[in-house]
């Protein structure tokens, strides 16, 4: 009887053995997720404040755009100009009769002209206020840049820096599963496990490596994208470093969204640019209507032997006359792009009005999803799943009840960091729809 109950004794020895060396892989797991993952060994770890800054240092668009600005600021000097005056000589080169060329003094022919343009109707102060918004409109069109490439940035990172903690978990459940796989093939070699188990197990482990793969896949394109924003060609591993416990004092609902929306209808450089538009279509109506009126030229010529007594001194005097061009089509066309401006202004107002709105009650929203969670739910959780694995260990507990345990437990970890992320991402949504950083995130 003692021989024939061996097998199955040294078999229930060998699984006891299995499940407590797996013991040990699974409480080393629960350890490691509650501290900081590691990291590759050519990482660079960079917070958000220190991406801002090497944003605005190194973006090369916003680079290019500074030239934009200051390529405006110097034709506002340009229009401050007056017109060149204009000069026109003739010498005469052959004196026939005598023979003579060149021939300079009583012998020979000199005429010269000066001309100088004058602008009548406020031309020039029309062209330097015009040159001016023009400038104001660069200047803007800088700011709102900066606006758009930083709510990418931010974006990028926030999301980095998530994603970047649902891969401490997949890291830690494939490095445990795998030791687990290996384990259970040993006693499946030995006979001492069956083959469903190992097949369950890498069925388990080709799953998690899968959304790994997938989920490290989207972290390189992040990383991607922030080394574009930020200007930089450091190929090292970016670590996302975030203060979460910036996120606890905000409150979104203590204030209405007509707060919010006057806030963006005072900053938003987009709306700004819209209304130096509207001044800048005026100010070109004024042009329009001004160019009605001919410029004068005036100057002086003299004229040494060809006109009808010898060293002819004269003033002379210019203009166009306005019988049948009088810039009635283009000031036609001036007043309806100044009507266009107007109402394209009232629309962007609009459109602002219920961007912000909608930014607001997303934001709530997700704020109101992330308080009904436990701020201890994580850790209430990882508690309960340390009294799973000690269920498994004891035996008292199936591999499959075992494994939708553990895969509940990845699940929830990143839902969680989605339900993070999208909370801090509705700030950073709010913050871009008003225009400034309402809800400070570095």
């Amino acid at each position: 009887m003692t021989g024939h109950f061996q097998p199955q004794y040294t078999f229930l020895r060998l699984t006891e053995c299995a499940r407590k060396s797996s013991w040990i892989l699974l409480f080393s797991f629960f350890i490691a997720v509650n501290s900081y993952a590691n990291s590759p060994s050519d990482t660079l770890s960079i917070n958000l404040k220190q991406a801002f800054s090497q944003f605005t240092q190194s973006n090369l668009l916003l680079l290019a755009q500074q030239y934009q600005v200051k390529a405006s600021q110097a034709l506002a000097l340009q229009a401050r100009l007056l017109p060149n005056p204009s000069f026109s000589l003739e010498q005469n080169i052959l004196n026939q009769g005598k023979k003579e060329w060149f021939p300079i003094g009583v012998n020979g022919q000199t005429a010269l002209q000066i001309q100088q343009l004058i602008q009548l109707a406020g031309k020039r102060k029309k062209a330097m206020a015009m040159a001016g918004t023009q400038t104001t409109i660069s200047q803007l069109t800088f700011q709102e840049l900066i606006r758009t490439l930083n709510f990418s940035l931010q974006s990028n990172f926030l999301e980095l820096y998530y994603q970047q903690q649902s891969l401490q978990i997949y890291n830690e459940e494939i490095r445990t599963i795998e030791s687990l796989v290996s384990a259970y093939q040993e006693l499946f070699r030995k006979q001492n496990a069956a083959l469903k188990e190992v097949v369950r197990l890498q069925s388990f482990l080709l799953t998690l490596t899968s959304e790994r793969n997938v989920l490290e896949i989207n972290i390189a394109r992040n990383q991607g994208e922030i080394r574009t924003l930020i200007g930089s060609r450091d190929d090292r591993y970016l670590q996302a470093v975030f203060d979460e416990s910036r996120l606890d004092s905000i409150r979104v609902s203590e204030l209405g969204p007509m707060f919010y929306q006057q806030k963006a209808l005072e900053l938003r450089a987009d709306l700004k640019i819209q209304e130096a538009g509207v001044r800048m279509n005026a100010l070109s109506l004024n042009m329009e209507k001004a160019n009605r009126i001919p410029d004068l030229t005036l100057g002086y010529a003299y004229d040494q032997a060809g006109n009808y007594i010898p060293n002819y001194h004269a003033i002379t005097l210019g203009f166009n006359l306005p019988f049948f061009d009088r810039n009635q089509g283009r000031i036609q066309a001036a007043r309806n792009m100044l009507e266009a401006s107007k109402l394209n202004y009232q629309q962007e107002q609009l459109s602002l009005e219920n961007e912000v709105l909608a930014a607001f009650n997303e934001s709530v929203k997700m704020e109101s999803l992330f308080n009904r969670f436990d701020r201890n739910f994580m850790n209430t959780y990882t508690t309960l799943m340390r009294n799973v694995v000690e269920s498994y260990r004891r035996g008292n507990m199936s591999m499959l009840e075992f494994l939708d345990f553990f895969d509940a437990y990845k699940n929830n970890v990143t839902q969680m960091n989605t339900v993070k992320f999208n909370r801090v991402q509705s700030l950073n949504g709010l913050n871009y729809a008003v225009g400034q950083a309402v809800f400070q995130l570095f």
